[in-house]
């Protein structure tokens, strides 16, 4: 799996819920040796953050239901939601 560059922005507290253990295991570790001291994973992921029905933005600020899912066996978790999988 190759690396990939994520826009952060310089807060002082960061909250990952990617959907993905491994993946949100290897931002966490990457955050933290790029400086950053407040990191934490939300239990349950984006998945039921949006379960929960609350709410998610896209890039341009809009809020959304879209959500990647990553795969079709990953996407069972999303219960209330668009699934993406691009």
């Amino acid at each position: 799996m190759g690396k990939k560059n994520y826009k952060v922005l310089i807060v002082k507290t960061v909250i990952l819920f990617i959907a993905l253990p491994r993946a949100c295991e290897n931002v966490t570790y990457q955050l933290i040796e790029a400086g950053y001291t407040d990191v934490s994973n939300m239990y349950g992921s984006i998945f039921e953050w949006v379960n929960e029905g609350k709410p998610v933005y896209n890039l341009e600020g809009e809020e959304t239901m879209k959500v990647h899912a990553y795969s079709k066996s990953w996407g069972i978790w999303l219960k209330k939601g668009e699934k993406v999988y691009e």
